[in-house]
């Protein structure tokens, strides 16, 4: 996660790994960084980056040719802080680049993207996973990202009201 996002109320990366009991989050940007970037890759699992200039598309018929488990990587930023984070770390450099399917659409309008297949990082992690076939923290995932945006949209609502 780039830093800057770790500020961010609407910084849905941080309700995912409250989410899921094997995430870990890794601060890029940090002065003093507590946690190494080189555990991040796995030498037991097929490690996966979502990112979505890849050429590869995450699906079932990728999943199928899968022979170890995923190690599932997410550069939590906007465009520009993810591209920076993937090229200046040479570690993720061993894992396979990969993206969503063409076509996802954004569900939540916590910010204004430039293009509606912008999706929120919860929101990829949600597909990704449905797709891998890993869905024991979507429902709960996918509960606590609504309440998270009606929250967050009641909140400058009533900003706006004042």
């Amino acid at each position: 996660m780039h830093i800057k996002e770790k500020r961010k109320v609407s910084n849905t990366g941080k309700i995912a790994d409250l989410c899921l009991n094997n995430s870990q989050v890794i601060y890029k940007g940090e002065k003093y960084p507590t946690t190494d970037i080189n555990n991040l890759i796995s030498e037991d699992h097929i490690n996966l980056i979502l990112y979505p200039d890849a050429t590869s598309e995450l699906n079932k018929e990728f999943i199928a040719k899968c022979d170890k488990p995923i190690n599932l990587i997410l550069l939590d930023g906007n465009y520009n802080q993810a591209g920076k984070m993937f090229r200046s770390e040479k570690i993720l450099r061993k894992a396979k680049t990969i993206r969503l399917p063409l076509g996802q659409i954004r569900k939540c309008k916590l910010r204004s993207p430039l293009y509606p297949e912008q999706i929120s990082t919860i929101e990829a992690i949600l597909n990704a996973l449905e797709i891998i076939g890993d869905n024991s923290a979507n429902e709960y995932m996918e509960y606590l990202f609504n309440e998270m945006t009606l929250r967050l949209k009641k909140r400058g609502q009533n900003a706006k009201s004042t």
